[in-house]
């Protein structure tokens, strides 16, 4: 499967863009197709901690020395459940 950035010119709901000074954050990358996805229907970011080493499996460079270390992760989920995108977002220069 091939995971790309998610741009899409359609009504389809977006995760909110802000983020907080400090932090740095991957755009969403998607993990299941958007096109089964209808417009307006509502979606949800969900957050989780996971190991740095995750970024690897989505071709993110990760250092060895901080594999281990943790990184916020934020999922975009449909309103089915299904997890739609992920992105990481580092906050360890705060």
């Amino acid at each position: 499967m091939t995971m790309m950035p998610y741009a899409d010119s359609s009504p389809t709901p977006q995760p909110p863009d802000s983020q907080p000074a400090g932090e740095a954050a991957t755009p969403f990358l998607a993990l299941a197709s958007f096109d089964d996805f209808p417009a307006g229907l509502r979606s949800e970011v969900v957050t989780a901690t996971l190991p740095r080493a995750t970024l690897a499996a989505f071709g993110l460079p990760v250092s060895p020395m901080r594999a281990a270390e943790p990184i916020a992760a934020e999922f975009l989920v449909g309103p089915n459940g299904g997890v739609l995108a992920i992105r990481f977002v580092d906050d360890s220069n705060r």
